[in-house]
Formats: structure tokens, sequence, C-alpha cells
């Protein structure tokens, strides 16, 4: 009985051992350039934001307006296009039921759309209205109420055929680092302007 013990023991710390020395070696080989080049990303980051909020009681009125800029780390020349969609979170649902709609795609926005800016990088401004976005999803503006929201998504594609968009970056890219969140929200409002007249509060 001790002997077979023994034997496991010893069994054990071979084995213990051999994991060491096999698997916590370092490779003091140089990394092969094209593997480095093929794990190497690409981001779109925020210049501006104007808007943010879509009024119900006149949509036409409210805008989502980006700015963003493309780098590469290199020589900023693989962008391929860039793919919006909108997305609609409804946040307020009625008698327990919440609306869903699909994501919809906006349009494809080429690299020839990008123009050199103040960052010194290709720079890009999309926006849109809240009527555009209420029509895009196929809502209407008696549908929606205060704090749903619609989320404008970007989707970068490279022209060796890979695409990034905010489920490809970590936390630290999409909001310290590069500021590249990939998407961005517009709140739904309930604003109206007070009528004129004297007012007791």
């Amino acid at each position: 009985m001790k002997m077979k013990t023994l034997r496991k023991t010893f069994l054990y710390s071979f084995l213990c051992i051999f994991a060491l020395t096999t698997s916590c070696g370092f490779d003091k080989s140089p990394l092969d350039e094209d593997t480095v080049a093929q794990n190497e990303g690409a981001v779109l980051t925020t210049v501006s934001t104007v808007g943010g909020t879509v009024n119900k009681l006149n949509p036409a009125e409210s805008i989502l307006e980006n700015t963003v800029y493309f780098n590469d780390f290199d020589e900023n020349d693989t962008i391929e296009s860039i793919d919006l969609y909108l997305l609609f979170a409804d946040t307020t649902p009625v008698n327990n039921e919440v609306l869903e709609i699909d994501e919809v795609f906006i349009e494809n926005v080429p690299a020839s759309a990008f123009a050199v800016g103040d960052s010194g990088f290709p720079e890009h401004t999309y926006s849109l209205n809240g009527e555009n976005m209420l029509d895009l999803v196929g809502i209407t503006a008696d549908v929606i109420d205060g704090g749903d929201l619609f989320i404008l998504r970007y989707d970068l594609n490279l022209t060796d055929g890979r695409s990034f968009s905010d489920v490809d970056t970590g936390t630290n890219v999409r909001t310290t680092s590069h500021v590249t969140p990939f998407r961005y929200s517009a709140v739904v409002v309930c604003f109206k302007v007070p009528e004129a007249g004297d007012w007791t509060l």
C-alpha cells in the first residue's frame, strides 16, 4: 500500500516538473512580421458628437451627428468602408410588453467619403434626425416614450476583409485609450416649449 502511494507521489511530482519546464519556456525568436500584421486592428475614434436626444413631440428637430476618424496605427490606408446600422431599444414597456425591432442597415459609406481633418487622420461625419430614425425602424412618434433609445452602430471594414465593431474591442479601447465605442445613442425625451404668458409655480 505504501509502495503504491510512493509511486503515485513520484509520478505526480515528475508530471509537475515536466509541465513547468515545457509550458513556461520563453521563445526568444522574433515574431513573424506577417503574423503581427494579421493581428493588428483599426479603430474609429470619436472626434465629436452633436445632439443625442430625440424629442417625442417634434422628432424632426432632433439630431444625432458624429464625426469619427480612422486609425490603423500605420499609414491609415486600409479602410474599405463603414456599414451603418440603427437599433431601437424600448425601455418603456406597455402592459409588460416590450417592442422588439431588429437592427436595420442604413447604408455603406466608402473610404472615398473620408477626408483628412484637423486630427490629421481620415475623418467622416454622419448625421440623422429623429424623423429619419423613426422611418428607418418603421415606427411612429406615438410609439416611443421618454427613456427609449436609438443606437447608431458602426461596422468598420478593412481592405483585407476583416471587420471591427463594438463587440471586437475591449472596454479600455472603447472608452479610454481611443474613445472608439462604435455605438452612439440618442435618448427619447418629451420636451414641450412653454406657452407664452404668466406662469405661477
